[in-house]
């Protein structure tokens, strides 16, 4: 008996041994790296090769072992597996673990689908106002299909009182009786009036607009009633109302004068708010009568300033009064800046207001203005239009456009040096650093030291949790996770983890997840917390398509960099990609446009979904316009934007202006950024991958 003791003694030892020296952990691997928080993506792994069965028992694992972020990523994914009444039970568990919005909603839509609408009417009988929609349908839903007694104002409050949404489309669809027999036909037509303008919203079409301001103009048999109910109603209503009479065709005089009486009523009443709303839109109803009301208009969006209840209600209306002013001089615009630049909450929200204002200004050769303009911005205009305005003032200087008085022509040019310099700082505009390089003479070396840099974001703190998702789904191999992800959360990530993640993707070779890891980096780079690398870089300015490209640009001769260029601009290498005009590929080419150039090409048969022709014909295109425009590069690349006859009409009427400024007169702001944007990239591709100065490109580009 002793013996065999001994005996079965040793055997435990040596297969404990074994254990210990099988179970070893290779911390190299990504199981050994994340630990106990490896089973949350196992289980997504064992989903991925359809072993649910396998992912329950990774996921159960993951709530039990795991740090706290991954333990709620378990339970959370958990409950969506299994049976209903296993759904139910693990969602019940998650909620009462977490005990907030996000798990009541995960809760409430398994009870929802195993009809226990009495539990969900239960739960949510106390939601706060910012709670999600979605919580709010499911209670109203839950209240319909179970037959329950409407409780008092609620579809009233959910449907009038907040931003509309696909819930409360799909709850006024799927229960429109249920809403006809618990409301006012009153409250019913103001629904849909919100409804039809969320629908306008949605699809772009105006018709439910109009559909949407025929159901307000009958809301109310007179003109005092609609005054005095218009001055009570939420902002949410009025906006929407707002849209339908805007947008929605009509009387708009009439409509007009009906929002200015119930503003005034409004201010007199104390209810700021809604008088904010009502001389806004009064104001751009005004707008659109005609030029007799342009003052008018202006003189209610001074109002609507002065009454406004947020920040960004603040800046919505000061953009319209600065827009309209403009409508009526640049002089009236810029009295209006002078007045109130300096109150500028966001100045990004003004960036296309003062592009249509310098458009203005150089097309009608008020270039005197334009540094006057820029002495008033640039303390307070974002960083791209302030090197817009530092640029273009700083050329017209050194072209003696701009009377300088009694400053000799050397300070004129030391003056432009200095608007330059502004323009090049980091944070500025990609296309006018380049351009202003280029005019300063900044050295090679020099420039590639600099061009990468951008202004930081103060402050960001990334969240560690979602860089440590990222890194999971990183090492685990789960790419298709990847830009959901970021799309969510690209401000609580760092860019180190955004080109980890980009440099993923695009080792994936798969045209989808290049296009994803470049606009990863591509957003990166203008928004980072540390400098962008020239790696980074070559992440956002791919050669893609390579061997085709090659191909094409020896057999049209044309320059690698710049077929680049303008492949990246037009599709970000999307080979599938169609815009809304039916531009299709690569290269975008128009039907019509691959038809001729078919025909100059000989060829009958062609698919501009395949790659390698579309690539072709798009550098047959391009090398056609170059030599039609006769070798003027800038002139080529608007002409495929824009069309050939369009640029010598353009031409025709600006003779004898440098090709930069001549850009800037372009009547299509399309074409203008079209032209800006591939400039750009032209320079980041050559330096990056020829060997090829910015000066070199610069000049070939713009015909210096």
């Amino acid at each position: 008996m002793k013996s065999n003791s001994i005996w079965a003694a040793f055997a435990a030892l040596f297969f404990l041994f074994c254990f210990l020296g099988c179970s070893k952990v290779d911390h190299n691997s990504p199981e050994g790296r994340f630990g106990k928080d490896k089973y949350y993506f196992l289980a997504l792994q064992s989903l991925q090769e359809d072993n649910e069965s396998q992912a329950v028992r990774y996921l159960k694992k993951g709530i039990k072992h795991s740090s706290d972020f991954f333990a709620r990523k378990s339970m959370e994914k958990l409950s969506t597996m299994g049976t209903v009444n296993e759904r139910i039970s693990t969602s019940a568990n998650y909620y009462k673990k977490y005990n907030d919005q996000q798990a009541l909603l995960r809760y409430v839509q398994e009870l929802f689908n195993g009809k226990d609408y009495k539990k969900i009417i239960s739960l949510t009988d106390s939601l706060p106002e910012n709670s999600e929609a979605e919580l709010f349908y499911f209670r109203l839903a839950s209240v319909a299909e179970g037959k329950y007694s409407i409780f008092n104002g609620e579809i009233e409050d959910w449907f009038l009182h907040n931003p509309f949404s696909s819930f409360h489309k799909e709850f006024y669809t799927k229960y429109l009786s249920f809403l006809s027999d618990s409301i006012s036909q009153n409250t019913l037509l103001q629904i849909q009036i919100r409804l039809s303008v969320y629908n306008g919203d949605v699809t772009k079409n105006y018709s439910h607009y109009t559909e949407a301001q025929k159901r307000f103009l009958t809301l109310f048999s007179t003109i005092t009633d609609k005054i005095q109910w218009l001055a009570e109603q939420s902002s949410f209503l009025l906006i929407d109302i707002g849209k339908s009479l805007v947008f929605g065709g009509g009387n708009t005089l009439n409509s007009a004068e009906l929002f200015n009486a119930a503003g005034n009523y409004a201010l007199e009443n104390k209810n700021e708010v809604a008088a904010f709303f009502l001389f806004f839109y009064s104001a751009r109803l005004f707008d659109r009568v005609s030029s007799k009301y342009t003052e008018k208009a202006i003189n209610n969006f001074y109002t609507a300033i002065n009454c406004a209840p947020l920040p960004e209600n603040y800046d919505n209306a000061l953009w319209y009064y600065f827009t309209t002013s403009l409508k009526v001089s640049p002089e009236k615009a810029i009295n209006s800046l002078k007045k109130f630049v300096a109150t500028i909450h966001d100045p990004w929200y003004y960036a296309d207001f003062f592009d249509t204002l310098i458009y203005r200004l150089i097309t009608d050769r008020q270039w005197e203005y334009i540094i006057s303009v820029y002495n008033l911005i640039k303390e307070y205009a974002d960083p791209e239009t302030i090197s817009k305005y530092a640029y273009i003032s700083g050329r017209l200087l050194q072209n003696g456009f701009i009377s300088t008085g009694t400053i000799s022509w050397n300070n004129a040019q030391e003056l432009a040096k200095e608007h330059f310099a502004v323009a090049y700082a980091p944070g500025g505009n990609l296309y006018y650093r380049i351009l202003s390089a280029y005019h300063l003479g900044i050295p090679q070396e020099t420039f590639e030291q600099n061009i990468y840099q951008t202004k930081l974001i103060q402050d960001h703190k990334p969240n560690p949790d979602l860089e440590k998702l990222l890194d999971g789904y990183i090492a685990f191999y789960l790419p298709e996770e990847i830009f959901p992800l970021w799309q969510k959360n690209y401000s609580d990530l760092s860019l180190e983890k955004e080109a980890q993640a980009a440099e993923f993707l695009a080792q994936q070779h798969v045209h989808k997840y290049s296009t994803q890891a470049m606009r990863i980096t591509s957003n990166a780079i203008h928004h980072s917390d540390s400098q962008p690398t020239k790696e980074i870089f070559c992440l956002a300015y791919p050669r893609l398509f390579s061997q085709e490209m090659e191909e094409v640009c020896e057999e049209f001769e044309l320059d690698e960099y710049l077929f680049y260029a303008l492949v990246r601009s037009e599709s970000f290498f999307d080979p599938v990609v169609y815009s809304y005009k039916g531009a299709q590929g690569l290269t975008q080419l128009m039907p019509l446009t691959a038809g001729d150039i078919a025909k100059k090409l000989k060829l009958k048969d062609y698919d501009l979904a395949d790659p390698k022709t579309n690539l072709r014909f798009g550098g047959s295109y391009l090398s056609d316009l170059i030599k039609r425009t006769d070798n003027f590069i800038l002139d080529a690349l608007s002409a495929y934007n824009a069309g050939l006859k369009r640029v010598r009409n353009w031409k025709e009427i600006s003779p004898r202006i440098p090709q930069d400024l001549f850009l800037e007169m372009m009547p299509f702001s399309e074409t203008r950024e079209y032209g800006r944007k591939i400039t750009s990239a032209a320079v980041i591709y050559a330096i990056l991958y020829y060997d090829i100065s910015y000066s070199q490109v610069v000049t070939e580009i713009m015909s210096y």
